[in-house]
C-alpha cells in the first residue's frame, strides 16, 4: 500500500544485520525491520516467476480450489499451482512450495470441472495489472491479496485426478435442495462461498442494494457463527451439566470454535477467512489459558501471525 516497490534481495542480508544489532537497544525498530525482511521474502517467492503483461503460453499442474462464476460458453476458475521440486533449484524451490500461488482462469466450453480435481492445463497467461486512476478500483492490489498472480485462457487440458474434497461433495448433495429455494443461488454463496450461481441480474442487485459484500465469506459471518452456537451451547449446558459457571464457558466457546471452524471449511476457506478464525483463535487461547491480555496485547499477536499465515 506504502511502498513504491520491494526492497531488492540483495539489501536483505543488510537489513538482518541492521535488525540484529537493534535487538537490545531499540526493540521497536528491529520489530519494524523484521516486518519488512518477511514481507519483502514473502512477495519475492510470490512473484517468483512473474509473468509479464504480454500473454505467454505455458503449461502446469493446478488444483481446482474455487469456481468463481459461468454463463453459457465460458467459466472462471481459480487454480492452486503445484510445483515440481525436481524442475527447479534447492532453495527456488523452497521458495515456491512454502507459498501458495494462484492463477485465475477462463474456459471456453470446458469439460465437467468441479472443486479439488487435478489438471494438467496448457494456457496463455499474463502477469496482473491494473489501472492507476486515483481513487479507481485497484484489481491487482485485490488480486494479490489472494496470491493471485497471473491470468489466463485455457487452451487444452488433461485431467490428473478425479477425487473430491468433503466440501464439494457436501456442495453436490445440498446444491439440489438449494436450487429449488428462490434466493437458493444467495443460500449457496452464504453457506459455501460458491458464487457461481449468482446471475448477472443477481449481481446488479447486489451492487445497487449495498449488499455485495455480504457474499464475501469474512470476519461477520464467522462471528455470527460462532456467536450462535456459543448462544446454543450455554443454553443446553443449563440443563445438561452441573458444572460451574466457568468450566460451561470455555466448553461452549471450544465447541462454538468448533462448528466455526466446520463452517469456515465449506466455505473454501478464503484469505479473509482465514485472518477471521486467526483472530477468533487467539481470543480462544487467551480465554482458555485465562491470561488476561490488554487489546493492543492481542493486536501485536495478530500482526505477529498475520504474515505467517499469508505465507501458506
Amino acid at each position: 500500500m506504502l511502498w513504491p516497490s520491494l526492497v531488492p534481495i540483495g539489501w536483505l542480508p543488510i537489513l538482518f544485520l541492521a535488525m540484529v544489532l537493534c535487538l537490545r537497544k531499540g526493540p521497536l525498530m528491529a520489530g519494524c525491520l523484521f516486518a519488512v525482511i518477511w514481507l519483502s521474502l514473502l512477495f519475492h517467492c510470490l512473484f517468483m516467476h512473474q509473468y509479464a503483461e504480454k500473454s505467454q503460453q505455458i503449461e502446469f499442474k493446478a488444483q481446482i480450489v474455487s469456481l468463481v462464476s459461468q454463463n453459457r460458453d465460458w467459466i472462471s476458475f481459480d487454480v492452486r499451482v503445484i510445483n515440481q521440486a525436481d524442475q527447479y533449484a534447492f532453495f527456488e524451490a523452497l521458495a515456491l512450495n512454502n507459498v501458495q500461488r494462484y492463477y485465475r482462469l477462463t474456459w471456453q466450453k470446458p469439460d465437467k470441472i468441479v472443486i479439488g480435481q487435478t489438471w494438467l492445463f496448457s494456457a496463455k497467461v499474463k502477469g496482473i495489472s491494473s489501472i492507476q486512476n486515483q481513487g479507481g478500483f485497484n484489481q491487482q492490489k485485490q488480486f494479490i491479496s489472494q496470491h493471485i498472480i497471473a491470468k489466463g485462457r485455457v487452451k487444452r487440458a488433461e485431467l490428473l485426478s478425479h477425487s473430491m474434497s468433503v466440501r464439494q461433495q457436501v456442495i453436490d448433495a445440498l446444491s439440489p435442495t438449494l436450487a429449488q429455494f428462490a434466493q437458493g443461488d444467495i443460500l449457496q454463496a452464504l453457506i459455501f462461498g460458491d458464487k457461481s450461481g449468482l446471475s448477472a441480474i443477481r449481481w446488479q442487485q447486489l451492487r445497487q442494494t449495498g449488499a455485495g459484500h455480504l457474499v464475501a465469506i469474512s470476519g461477520l459471518h464467522l462471528s455470527v457463527v460462532f456467536g450462535l452456537f456459543y448462544a446454543i451451547m450455554i443454553g443446553l449446558s443449563r440443563y445438561a451439566f452441573s458444572w460451574q459457571h466457568l468450566g460451561k464457558i470455555q466448553l461452549a466457546m471450544v465447541i462454538a470454535a468448533l462448528f466455526t471452524f466446520g463452517y469456515g471449511y465449506l466455505s473454501g476457506f478464503a484469505v479473509a477467512t482465514q485472518r477471521a478464525l486467526l483472530m477468533l483463535f487467539l481470543l480462544l487461547i487467551f480465554s482458555l489459558i485465562k491470561q488476561f491480555s490488554h487489546h493492543w496485547d492481542r493486536l501485536v499477536y495478530a500482526l505477529f501471525f498475520m504474515p505467517m499465515q499469508l505465507a501458506q
